[in-house]
Order: C-alpha cells, then sequence, then structure tokens
C-alpha cells in the first residue's frame, strides 16, 4: 500500500527537528479476507489516516549528504464499509525511522528513509498487519 503525506518541520539549531505530521492511505487495499472470508468476492476497501508529531537529530547538517534518525508517534484511523456500515477503528502508532538526505541547494533537499511502523489498539484489523517496514521518498522545500 502506498500512503501520500506532507509534514511541518521546525528545525532549531539546524539540527533539531520537531515535525507535525499527516499521511493517507492512497492505493486501494482490500481487507475482505480479514473481516468476511465468508463473502470472497466482495470488496472492501480500507481507508486509512494517521497524525502525529516526530522528534529527530540531523547528523553532518553541514555536509552535502546528511542522515536523520526521527521518532514519530500519533493517532491512527481507519475504516471499511460493508452493507452500508462504517466500522472505525482508533488506535496509536510509533514509527522510527532513518533518512538520508541530499542538500542539493539552501532551500531544496531531495531524500529517502526507512521506517517501521508500529501499531497498537487497532479494533476492526490485527494491529500485527498494519504494523512493518516502509520505504520513504520525499522533496524538501524551504530555509534549513
Amino acid at each position: 500500500a502506498m500512503n501520500l503525506g506532507f509534514r511541518l518541520n521546525w528545525v532549531v539549531n539546524h539540527k533539531f527537528v520537531v515535525s507535525a505530521k499527516y499521511h493517507v492511505l492512497t492505493t486501494p487495499v482490500n481487507v475482505q479476507s480479514r473481516v468476511a472470508p465468508d463473502r470472497p468476492t466482495d470488496t472492501f476497501n480500507l481507508q486509512h489516516h494517521y497524525a502525529g508529531l516526530g522528534f529527530s537529530y540531523i547528523l553532518f547538517a553541514n555536509k552535502k549528504f546528511s542522515f536523520q534518525p526521527e521518532l514519530s508517534a500519533g493517532w491512527g484511523m481507519l475504516r471499511y464499509t460493508r452493507n452500508e456500515v462504517n466500522y472505525t477503528s482508533h488506535f496509536g502508532m510509533i514509527i522510527p525511522a532513518v533518512y538520508g538526505v541530499y542538500n542539493a541547494t539552501k532551500n531544496f533537499r531531495l531524500g529517502v528513509g526507512l521506517n517501521y511502523r508500529i501499531a497498537a489498539g487497532s479494533k476492526i484489523v490485527n494491529s500485527a498487519d498494519m504494523s512493518g517496514v516502509g520505504g520513504v521518498v520525499f522533496l524538501r522545500v524551504g530555509t534549513f
């Protein structure tokens, strides 16, 4: 599945970063086998939203390439519709991550990252199904 997200970062002393983050599931994920195994021809597409706060530290901030470990925590929401009834679950998420950043210019940066999402408390889909490794590709624009 693919998520699309954005974040607002506050960079302190060119090294400490506090982030407000939001992402949403952008590809259809059919959870029929998890929520209605007795109805194999039906489709129940999952909706997912996440909002949270992240804290990170930029290593090699003044170099062409920098490295940024991060820890985020926040709220997740899942929803699907079955027989015109909405099923919703709210739960917690913790996301440790590491990013490699190419500092192209003073105001533009490209990066890749690797994270692990830990979900806990989901009622409609097993939390273990929501947890796992993820990859990130990003652009940063602004004053750093």
